[in-house]
């Protein structure tokens, strides 16, 4: 499966879990992009404590620790 139907995937499964909610969406979209290229090491997730705590459970420790402060 290539990126665009795996985040296609993520956005539509956000989608049917939580109707109308753009945000779970681009939480989901993100993930899949995050979990399959791996941005996070190059600051893609700076200043985004709503998806570092979203990620909080599957993100590698030290992409947490370098761009969120743990």
């Amino acid at each position: 499966m290539n990126l665009r139907r795996k985040i296609e995937a993520a956005v539509a499964a956000a989608m049917a879990a939580n109707p109308g909610d753009a945000k779970a969406a681009a939480l989901e979209a993100c993930a899949a992009f995050e979990w399959e290229v791996e941005v996070g090491g190059n600051g893609w997730w700076d200043d985004d404590q709503e998806f570092l705590a979203y990620s909080r459970d599957w993100m590698p420790p030290e992409v947490r620790t370098k761009h969120a402060g743990g």
